[in-house]
């Protein structure tokens, strides 16, 4: 038993060697899996391709143009014709005009009135709390937002529910 504990650096040494050379295998074990993974991956892959390619029909090739190609132009432009003759006519531009200078106007309108109005009640500003000891609780439940915060502090303030 002394020679072990004498010796310990020297077993310590020798078994973080092993545990050294026992990971450096598995790490090759796991890359050659990986690299084989890969292979057979790549190799499904390319056999999917081909299965699809083989599956999907080919691309239709165009016939030939005729050899009198002149002699087709003038019954597309017909066509062309029928098809713009078809169409709806375009507005008259003049009228559309006068009606978008006509509704800029009236916009430049509302916004001077808008400058000028006399300054009217907001409803959305803040009623500033008034104090309590001057105002009755009638008076003071009449405001909104008195009765708001009267509200929240009854239920604050009263027993929970599951207790009553």
């Amino acid at each position: 038993m002394d020679f072990i504990f004498d010796n310990i650096i020297w077993f310590v040494m020798a078994a973080a060697g092993l545990v050294q050379w026992w990971k450096s295998t598995q790490e090759a074990k796991m890359e050659q899996a990986a690299e084989e993974a890969r292979r057979r991956e790549a190799r499904d892959y390319e056999e999917f391709i081909e299965e699809a390619e083989m599956r999907l029909p080919k691309a239709a090739v165009p016939p030939p143009l005729p050899a009198g190609g002149a002699a087709q132009a003038p019954e597309l432009r017909r066509s062309n014709k029928r098809a713009v003759a078809d169409a709806p006519p375009l507005p008259d531009m003049g009228s559309e005009l006068e009606r978008q200078a006509l509704l800029a106007e009236q916009i430049r309108e509302f916004k001077r009135a808008k400058k000028t109005r006399s300054p009217v009640f907001d409803h959305r500003k803040k009623v500033k709390p008034t104090t309590t000891g001057s105002i009755g609780v009638k008076a003071r439940l009449g405001n909104r937002r008195e009765l708001k915060d009267a509200f929240v502090l009854k239920e604050i303030l009263e027993k929970p529910v599951g207790l009553r």
